[in-house]
């Protein structure tokens, strides 16, 4: 009989990883062991992992409420300059911004910025936050 957790295992040596620090991780603490994970968490933690350990995007939680709150404090600065639909302004704008500058600038999906990425981009949306209210104070003088 084989293994029903061959495929977890196989992507866990790749990866270099603690299983049970993964799993905690993956879960936001709810759980620490394979068994306890439901089909659909364990074929989700599979996929996400299968994707880190093949180089197409960084290992990401279910559960980033950091992250969640950072991306808000995005979208709430596209709301503050009146942008139509600031979810999906900000959204584009993350996309192409990206974070860095010249060959180091480093862009992807929205949600797949890390923390420390998504507060260099929350400094970027800042910043035009600012440089939109200058130019309205220029233009009502």
């Amino acid at each position: 009989m084989k293994n029903k957790y061959a495929q977890f295992y196989t992507l866990l040596g790749k990866s270099g990883q603690e299983k049970e620090d993964l799993i905690l991780s993956y879960t936001s603490g709810r759980k620490s062991s394979l068994r306890e994970l439901t089909d659909k968490e364990y074929n989700a933690l599979c996929a996400s992992l299968r994707k880190a350990v093949m180089g197409e995007q960084p290992y990401i939680p279910l559960d980033n409420p950091k992250g969640d709150t950072l991306r808000k404090a995005i979208i709430s600065c596209f709301h503050t300059m009146n942008r139509p639909r600031p979810a999906i302004a900000a959204k584009e704008w993350a996309e192409k911004m990206g974070v860095g500058s010249g060959e180091s600038n480093t862009k992807k999906p929205f949600n797949h910025y890390t923390n420390q990425e998504l507060m260099i981009l929350l400094t970027k949306a800042r910043k035009a936050v600012e440089d939109y209210q200058t130019a309205i104070r220029k233009r009502l003088k």
